[in-house]
């Protein structure tokens, strides 16, 4: 059997059992209302799909989520391959990349919406949570390059874009895309919750606030279902890209062969 087949295979009884789990939790505690059944939360799900005020909710929490990501990465990136270069940066940073990674949220979340006004909260939110992962997914990736490759560029060119780019980042992409995932994962959720608390409109958090408000968790569940699938499919987009990438790339070869 192909493997990819049996990788989806595999991915699909994961799914199936945590659908099971779901079910077996829900028989325990015996109350539809808190914990609904998988059957009440499939119902709900294609409820949802079908309503078009759905794909508005998404469409605003993934533009926050986006603009939020583009601002984490241009900073983690910056200062990232600062640290990971100057020693003395990196002393310098490791402070407030502290801070930042364990500051307890729920304690300044009221400062930021207050600065920052309610519709601006998520990204400054998800800035603060997933920037530093960023950060450290370049720092630490420059920091482990195989020393004998570095003191080889410094020999015969000094640091700068063309370096970077043409030596530095090929060498570090798997760093890159680890932090990249681990912030999306992060960063989606933060976001929802940011617009939670903040009652931002027309978003998936403040969908969230009107099920709960209405008691009707099983719509709660559904929305979390869908938060889901917008990870896995941001996460694995690059992998389908490349994939019809490869795919097109190898007809068009074929053809040109053939004529």
């Amino acid at each position: 059997m192909n493997s990819t087949i049996k990788r989806v295979l595999i991915y699909l009884l994961s799914i199936l059992i945590i659908f099971v789990v779901i079910e077996l939790l829900s028989l325990y505690i015996n109350n539809t209302f808190i914990f609904p059944s998988v059957k009440k939360i499939l119902t709900a799900f294609f409820d949802v799909i079908k309503d078009y005020k759905t794909y508005l909710y998404i469409g605003n929490t993934i533009l926050n989520l986006l603009i939020s990501l583009v601002i984490s990465f241009i900073l983690g990136m910056i200062l990232g391959v600062l640290g990971g270069l100057f020693k003395y940066v990196r002393v310098f940073l490791k402070p407030w990349i502290t801070i930042l990674r364990s500051i307890p949220l729920a304690s300044c979340i009221v400062i930021i919406m207050i600065i920052a006004g309610l519709n601006k909260t998520p990204y400054f939110v998800c800035t603060i949570m997933v920037m530093p992962i960023i950060y450290e997914g370049f720092c630490e990736g420059i920091i482990n390059i195989d020393k004998s490759l570095m003191d080889f560029w410094r020999l015969n060119s000094k640091i700068n874009l063309l370096v970077l780019t043409k030596v530095h980042f090929p060498l570090i992409i798997n760093s890159i895309k680890l932090s990249f995932i681990s912030a999306i994962g992060i960063g989606i959720k933060v976001v929802i919750m940011a617009e939670f608390l903040a009652g931002v409109k027309n978003t998936l958090g403040e969908a969230i606030i009107l099920y709960s408000d209405l008691i009707a968790y099983d719509y709660v569940w559904a929305y979390s279902i869908i938060m889901i699938l917008i990870v896995i499919i941001i996460e694995n987009l690059p992998y389908l890209i490349a994939y019809f990438y490869r795919y097109l790339r190898d007809k068009i070869a074929s053809k040109t062969i053939y004529y």
